[in-house]
């Protein structure tokens, strides 16, 4: 079982290499800003620190065990050298123009672009999370 901090991340790397690959091939540039979708900005809204609405998260996409927090952080980590590869490899490409299916509702359809910056809200969530734990670890009974 994936430990959960890579949960959404592993999700979206399968989605990401193709529309990357395809606009890549098919000599795709940009020059311009990206823009977000309405999934870009609605998304962020919901997740971001401290959230404003609470709404468990799909079955698959529930951790069943972490482990140790080492692990946790390694795993986090590694996502996130993976997310900034990811990001590398977009460089000069269309990310607000390349459109893929959300892995968590097939109904739910949004760019490359709003993607990247949704995982970095939700990444924050982790990270706002771990703050908590270790502010309430850290503070006397």
């Amino acid at each position: 079982m994936p430990h959960a901090p890579r949960l959404t991340s592993e999700a979206y790397f399968p989605l990401w290499q193709p529309a990357i690959e395809n606009a890549r091939s098919k000599g795709s540039a940009n020059d311009r800003p990206f823009k977000l979708d309405f999934w870009g900005k609605a998304l962020p809204w919901f997740i971001e620190p401290p959230p404003k609405v609470r709404f468990k998260a799909p079955q698959k996409f529930q951790p069943v065990e972490c482990g140790p927090a080492v692990h946790a952080l390694t795993a986090f980590l590694s996502s996130q050298d993976r997310l900034l590869a990811a990001i590398g490899e977009s460089h000069g490409l269309p990310l607000d123009l390349l459109k893929i299916t959300s892995p968590f509702s097939r109904r739910l359809h949004y760019t490359v672009w709003s993607s990247f910056c949704v995982t970095a809200v939700h990444h924050r969530r982790h990270l706002w999370q771990a703050e908590r734990v270790a502010d309430q670890l850290l503070s006397p009974p």
